[in-house]
């Protein structure tokens, strides 16, 4: 998806806490269809009625009746009055609020996955890593991902876009603490690890054949030491060139392949 095709906005501004609203909306073609193919909802959508009909049109359409998402068509001038731009593509969509999820439901839901992988985010505040750690984090096949009602960016639409529409597909959990999280999880069975540059364990050395949850810490300062001191197991990624340290984008995606690596291979773990 472009960047150009993947346009989300918002009409007014978030509430403090940054809870998505139902001013919310989303416009062009490629992020509307990509919204809506990784199962996410819509209010309402609104089409040019001019607009030339074209695969990802009636493609759009369809979702929309199989979902029942109502939609109308309007003139040029009502689209421009929503989005205050031009670029809108002939269609904008109105998004419900993002739907987070409640710690114990959640943790309770995965009781039938034999290994479940959880990545905790402590203090991320960028929300394009954010996107980018979820978009990643689908990939690898996490079961979901737990963020700080504080210290921590929400879910805006700026992390909608950077994790492709990829969101959808992955449960968000909003705590009030995350050391609390931490302990409640692992009297659930949880090992839990953090990252650290201040420890000689190698990423090599951990057990990944366990229910686990890896937690991130920030762009700046990594792990709180709060955070860090409830940590079953600090480990390290190996750097051998100049650099000290990596964007947390970058060593999310690279903790969580290495787990899935260690999982799927076929030496001892």
């Amino acid at each position: 998806v472009s960047i150009e095709d993947v346009t989300i906005m918002k009409k007014t501004t978030y509430p403090p806490q940054g809870i998505l609203t139902d001013n919310e909306i989303i416009f062009g073609k490629n992020s509307i269809l990509e919204f809506l193919r990784n199962n996410g909802n819509l209010n309402k959508l609104l089409i040019l009625n001019s607009i030339h009909r074209d695969a990802k049109i009636d493609e759009i359409l369809q979702i929309c009746q199989k979902k029942r998402i109502p939609y109308n068509f309007v003139p040029r001038e009502k689209l421009h009055s929503i989005s205050n731009t031009d670029s809108h593509q002939g269609i904008i969509g109105y998004r419900s609020p993002y739907p987070y999820h409640e710690l114990e439901p959640f943790l309770e839901s995965l009781s039938a996955i034999k290994y479940p992988i959880l990545l905790i985010l402590d203090e991320i505040q960028d929300p394009h890593n954010f996107g980018a750690i979820i978009r990643t984090a689908v990939a690898a096949n996490v079961q979901g991902v737990i963020i700080s009602k504080h210290r921590c960016v929400p879910v805006t639409p700026t992390v909608v876009k950077t994790s492709a529409g990829l969101i959808q597909n992955m449960p968000v959990v909003r705590v009030t603490n995350i050391i609390q999280t931490i302990q409640t999880i692992k009297k659930r069975g949880y090992w839990v690890y953090g990252t650290s540059l201040n420890t000689k364990t190698d990423w090599n050395s951990g057990r990944y054949d366990i229910p686990l949850a890896l937690i991130m810490g920030s762009e700046g300062k990594g792990l709180s030491k709060g955070v860090e001191k409830h940590c079953d197991e600090l480990v390290k990624i190996p750097m051998p060139g100049p650099a000290e340290s990596l964007n947390v984008s970058i060593s999310t995606a690279l903790m969580l392949f290495k787990i899935n690596e260690k999982r799927n291979s076929s030496l001892p773990l």
